[in-house]
This record gives C-alpha cells, sequence and structure tokens, in this order.
C-alpha cells in the first residue's frame, strides 16, 4: 500500500514444499508498501487456488478501505493482471489501450520490477525458508515459518533498508515505527 501511484501488490507467490508423499505448492498474498515493508503477510494457500481466491481470501482490499478512511489518506494497492480494477486495486491495462493507459502502463513497468525483486527479500535473508526438503506441509508450521520470516525481514528492512525502499526513494522506517504499528503499515 502506498502514496499515489503506489507500489505493486502480487498474489500466489508459490513456493515448493514436500508433503508426506510429494511436493505442494503453498502460496500467499505478499504486499509491499513504497517503504519496502511487507505489512500483511497473508498464507500460506494451496498452490493451485486462482489468484482471486488468495485476493477475497485474503481480505486486503477490505483492509485498505479500512486504513485508507482511519488515516484519511487515499492508497491503492497495484496488482496482478488477474484482479478487478477497482476504486481500492490497480492493474496494468490490456488489450486495446488509449494513449493514457499506454502511459500509464509504461510508468508502472520499472515499479513492478522492483517490487518483483523484493518478493526473494524473505528467503534471501533466511534461506532456511527455500529449503524444499525440510519444509513438510502439515509436517512443518510452514505457514508460521513464513510469517515470523516476514517479520524479521521487516525488522532488517529497519535496520539496512532494501531493494524496493531504495528504489522508491523513501526513507526506511524506525524500528520503533514499525514495531508499534505504524503510521502507515
Amino acid at each position: 500500500m502506498c502514496r499515489g501511484r503506489g507500489a505493486p501488490a502480487r498474489a500466489a507467490r508459490a513456493t515448493s514444499v514436500r508433503g508426506p508423499q510429494h511436493t505442494m505448492q503453498c502460496g500467499g498474498q505478499p504486499t509491499f508498501c513504497d517503504a519496502g515493508i511487507m505489512p500483511y503477510p497473508f498464507g500460506p494457500v494451496n498452490g493451485s487456488r486462482h489468484d482471486s481466491f488468495v485476493l477475497r481470501e485474503s481480505e486486503i482490499v477490505d483492509i485498505l478501505q479500512d486504513v485508507c478512511q482511519r488515516l484519511g489518506h487515499d492508497y491503492v494497492l497495484f496488482g496482478d493482471s488477474a484482479y478487478p480494477i477497482s476504486r481500492w486495486l490497480w492493474r496494468m491495462y490490456k488489450g486495446v489501450m488509449s494513449a493514457v493507459q499506454a502511459a500509464f502502463n509504461q510508468d508502472m513497468s520499472p515499479a513492478r520490477v522492483t517490487v518483483e525483486w523484493g518478493f526473494g527479500l524473505i528467503v534471501e535473508q533466511w534461506p532456511f525458508l527455500d529449503y524444499r526438503k525440510k519444509l513438510k506441509v502439515l509436517l512443518s508450521p510452514v505457514g508460521l515459518y513464513f510469517g515470523v520470516g516476514n517479520m524479521l525481514t521487516n525488522i532488517h528492512t529497519c535496520m539496512y533498508g532494501n531493494i524496493v525502499q531504495r528504489e522508491f526513494g523513501m526513507d526506511r522506517p524506525s524500528l520503533e515505527q514499525y514495531l508499534r504499528g505504524g503510521p502507515d503499515y
């Protein structure tokens, strides 16, 4: 969630983990602020679920509406092309586009790339979470591991910054500000 144009949010990042008999896919609903913080880790979700299901189950759009009302600022999520366009959720335009829509896509394309880099932050900082042979769905608390990894990655961002925050030209939040929950996270 971010002011103005917004940092993209992309759904259903899949991670392979070994189940009792075979490899299963777990996905989630990662969301980035322009300050490089991932404020709302949602998941895990069965990786075969469609992005629109994950979006609906995460309730992130409803949460964004509540945050906007409480803070008195308009924020938007910039998401995957599988999502519907709304007041709170934007995505790239497809098909035949007007000049304004094509310019919007061109303007937002670098932001999408920046956020794609951000999706690797958790497993980059905590390689254990990318070790597919050790993460066993239904035998290990995979969702808990990723939630803790998300929080620790946010703390790391507060202390040292990250690629998302730097590319958007934002100051990193203070650790105290993050741990107290806001103002914008």
